[in-house]
């Protein structure tokens, strides 16, 4: 019902009058051509009104005239009506028309772009690296992939350990994490910051000192990656300068290469300790041990030392331990090629997992060798991790 009287109203409608004389020749002639209309009698002048459709008034107009039916438009409803009655205002409604027409399409494209989160950049930065990255004012909202975005900006600044893109209609909003680092938790300022390890810098962020490297200098364990100094006004006038001293601190990620290896025999013996059963209960009064049962001289495990209280009130240092001998149990594994290879690949994967820590791995290269009691696998891999470590120059008090 809805849908029909939009669809009306979006057609218009004519109410064509006919006088009482030609009121029952436009009836007849709207029942032979099929046009539905409804028809009501106007009391005043013994005529009738009739709703149609354009396409109904185009259908019937050259019979009425053919026959000289007289009928009348009265009135003009719906968008046809409303162009009629606006005819000296085309430029207002085209006007009306594409601003709604632009107003819809904008929504499909980024407006305003909204970045939180981030102390290490600007605003300004950001917005410029997730243009080239493909989200920029302007851009169509449909065609942007927010993770391939998130991505690449990860991968250009490691520093950070997230990133949120989302949309808020028209508004791109976009949330950072940074990652945290020991120095950035503290807020403590070293002399210097030097490489524990080798490797090519990626990024240097400087929170405070000077750098002393710049991105993609190779770098090796102990060089100097920031530095504080001694900075003041340095006025010549001034009797005492005022000096202040930068300590260093920042965060500096390197691309760094590491190999771990791992050894699996074919024939492997596993020894294991087992407590047995206690042999010996030591009771400590004042100072002076008294021993129940008998100690062994080897092959023995106790427990730490427990305290009782004695008499109540009174308060006597007592103490005891249990003693227990020590059994050991060996376990026999016999494996042929394929399952050290296959326990030496488990083994491998697991030590570099870890051996990265909060590293990002970039490159893995597993290598197997069979020797003559066992496989030896080796990895060599690449990954992108924090090397800067504090240093000190003088005594700190």
């Amino acid at each position: 019902m809805v849908i029909s009287k939009i669809i009306s109203l979006s057609e218009g409608k004519a109410l064509i009058y006919a006088d009482a004389e030609n009121r029952e020749k436009f009836i007849s002639v709207l029942a032979k051509t099929g046009v539905r209309s409804v028809v009501t009698p106007d009391t005043e002048t013994g005529g009738v009104n009739a709703e149609l459709r354009p396409a109904d008034v185009k259908k019937i107009a050259p019979i009425l005239d053919k026959k000289e039916i007289m009928v009348y438009i009265k009135d003009v409803c719906g968008f046809a009506g409303f162009c009629a009655a606006n005819r000296k205002r085309v430029g207002v409604l085209l006007g009306i028309i594409i601003f709604f027409a632009m107003l819809l399409v904008s929504t499909l494209y980024v407006m305003r772009i909204e970045v939180s989160g981030s102390n290490l950049l600007s605003k300004q930065t950001v917005i410029d690296d997730l243009e080239q990255f493909g989200i920029s004012v302007g851009t169509k909202i449909s065609e942007i992939d927010k993770d391939t975005c998130a991505d690449r900006f990860l991968a250009k600044y490691p520093e950070f350990s997230w990133v949120a893109i989302n949309f808020e209609g028209t508004t791109a909003s976009i949330t950072l994490k940074e990652k945290e680092t020991q120095q950035s938790q503290t807020g403590e300022k070293y002399d210097y910051l030097t490489a524990d390890r080798d490797g090519v810098i990626k990024s240097l962020l400087v929170y405070s000192g000077k750098a002393a490297v710049k991105p993609g200098s190779a770098v090796k364990r102990g060089d100097i990656l920031i530095t504080g100094y001694i900075t003041g006004s340095g006025l010549q006038y001034e009797e005492t300068p005022s000096l202040r001293y930068e300590g260093a601190m920042g965060s500096v990620i390197a691309e760094v290469k590491e190999n771990v290896s791992v050894f699996v025999p074919y024939h492997e013996e596993t020894v294991s300790a087992v407590n047995t059963e206690r042999v010996a209960l030591v009771i400590s009064v004042i100072g002076k041990e008294f021993v129940l049962g008998k100690i062994p001289e080897s092959g023995v495990t106790e427990t730490p030392e427990k305290y009782i209280e004695v008499f109540g009130a009174v308060e006597l240092p007592v103490t005891y331990r249990e003693i227990y001998t020590v059994g050991e149990t060996v376990t026999v594994t016999e494996r042929d090629v394929a399952q050290s290879r296959t326990e030496a690949e488990k083994q491998i994967y697991k030590a570099v997992s870890e051996s990265l820590g909060e590293a990002e791995i970039t490159a893995l290269k597993v290598t197997m060798t069979e020797e003559k009691d066992g496989i030896r696998a080796e990895a060599e891999y690449t990954c992108l991790c924090e090397i800067a470590i504090p240093g000190y120059v003088k005594q700190r008090e």
